[in-house]
């Protein structure tokens, strides 16, 4: 069986209090933290200040009967 890759948020936040929200995906929550690293250090925020980001949430976008799950208003 192919592995499905499930939809994710990653919010990224900064020493200074600004969020950076991003979609990733990946086959599991540890591979879809790894791809949203990746993809985040690509943008010029993390290479601006890359010791001053930190991952705050990662969020699947659907539950696991596949209802989407939209992220809380407390993350914004």
């Amino acid at each position: 069986m192919k592995p499905i890759m499930k939809a994710y948020t990653a919010i990224f936040l900064n020493t200074w209090g600004e969020r950076y929200s991003m979609f990733a995906d990946g086959i599991s929550d540890t591979h879809a933290n790894a791809r949203a690293w990746i993809k985040f250090m690509k943008t010029q925020f993390y290479k601006d200040a890359p010791d001053a980001w930190d991952m705050e949430s990662l969020t699947p976008l659907f539950d696991e009967n596949g209802v989407y799950t939209p992220a809380s208003e407390e993350s914004f």
